[in-house]
C-alpha cells in the first residue's frame, strides 16, 4: 500500500502570517529574535516575543504578511504601512524639525509684536549716529598712498569659502539642552519615536556645525535607539541558520547557510530521494533542510 503525499503540502506556504507560526524578527543593527504568533497572551514565564527586556504580545501580527515592517512602540509592535524600511527616512524627521521651528518663531512673534515699535525708534536713532561716524571714516579710507595703491595692483583678492568640518566640535556632553530626565519623561508618555529623534535634533546646538556625513550618523543612531523597527522574516533552513550562527555559532558547530547549501547539493537532496542523515551536532538543521527538499 503506497501512500501518496500531496506535493502542495510543503511548497505552497501561505504568505501571510498564520496563528502558532514561528517567525523571526530582522531589526536594523543586524539583531535577529525568535518569535511565535500567538492568538491569546501568555504568561511571563514563556513570552511570544522578548524585545530589550520588555514581552510584547504578537495577536495583531496574524494575518500581516511576510516583509511587514514593525515599529517597536512602548507597550505593542506596531504594523507600518507597505513600502516603509527599517530605517526611517531623513525627511520626515527634517520637516517635523522645520514645523518645529515654524511654530516656535511664531509664538515668539506674537510675544514680541508689541515690544518691536519701541525698539524700532531706537534703531533709527542709532543708526543715524552709524552714519555720521561711517561717513568720516570713509573719507579718511579714500587718500591711501602710492605704496599701498602698488601693492593693491598685485594681489589678487581670493573669495573666502566657509569651511564645515568637526575640529573645533568638542564632546563634554553640553551640546544637548535636553536632559535624560526630560528624555525619560517623553518615553514614558509613549511619545512618538520620531518627535524624540527630532527633539533631540533641534536641542542640539552643534547639530548644525557638523559634516553631512556626521549628521547622518547622529541621525541614524538616535533613529536606533529611540525608533527601532524591525521586519517579519519566515523562518527557513537559510534564515534559521543565519540567526542560529549570529546568536550562538558554536551550537551548530560554525555552520553558515553557504555551508549548508553545499551540503545539501553535494549530496543530491532533492524530491524523491532517500537520504540516511547523522545529524548530532548542529541542533538538526541538516534533518529540517532534507524534509524540506524532499517534500515536493
Amino acid at each position: 500500500m503506497s501512500s501518496t503525499v500531496d506535493p502542495n503540502t510543503f511548497l505552497d506556504q501561505p504568505p501571510n502570517l498564520r496563528a502558532n507560526d514561528y517567525f523571526l524578527l530582522h531589526f536594523a543593527d543586524n539583531r535577529q529574535i525568535f518569535a511565535q504568533a500567538v492568538p491569546y497572551k501568555r504568561s511571563k514565564s514563556f513570552p511570544p516575543c522578548k524585545i530589550n527586556k520588555r514581552t510584547y504580545s504578537t495577536h495583531n501580527l496574524i494575518g500581516l504578511p511576510y516583509g511587514t515592517v514593525l515599529e517597536v512602540g512602548r507597550d505593542e509592535l506596531i504594523p507600518l504601512p507597505e513600502g516603509e524600511d527599517l530605517l526611517p527616512d531623513e525627511s520626515d524627521i527634517t520637516q517635523m524639525i522645520e514645523q518645529q521651528q515654524q511654530s516656535t518663531v511664531t509664538a515668539v512673534d506674537g510675544s514680541k509684536k508689541n515690544d518691536s515699535d519701541a525698539a524700532a525708534v531706537d534703531l533709527a536713532a542709532a543708526a543715524k549716529t552709524d552714519d555720521t561716524a561711517t561717513s568720516a571714516a570713509t573719507k579718511e579710507e579714500e587718500e591711501p598712498t602710492k605704496d599701498n595703491d602698488n601693492e593693491s595692483n598685485t594681489e589678487t583678492t581670493v573669495p573666502s569659502k566657509k569651511i564645515i568640518d568637526n575640529r573645533n566640535l568638542i564632546d563634554d556632553n553640553t551640546s544637548q539642552t535636553l536632559t535624560q530626565t526630560q528624555v525619560h519623561t517623553l518615553l514614558s508618555t509613549q511619545t512618538p519615536g520620531s518627535t524624540i529623534v527630532a527633539a533631540l535634533i533641534s536641542n542640539s546646538s552643534t547639530f548644525s556645525s557638523k559634516t553631512a556625513f556626521s549628521q547622518a550618523k547622529y541621525v541614524k543612531r538616535k533613529q536606533l535607539k529611540y525608533q527601532p523597527r524591525c521586519r517579519i522574516v519566515r523562518i527557513t533552513p537559510s534564515t534559521l541558520c543565519s540567526a542560529m550562527h549570529l546568536r550562538d555559532a558554536r551550537k551548530i558547530c560554525n555552520l553558515r547557510e553557504d555551508t549548508l547549501g553545499q551540503v545539501l547539493s553535494n549530496a543530491n537532496v532533492c524530491a524523491g530521494q532517500r537520504v540516511l542523515v547523522v545529524d548530532t551536532a548542529v541542533q538538526g538543521i541538516i534533518t529540517a533542510s532534507c524534509v524540506r527538499r524532499m517534500g515536493g
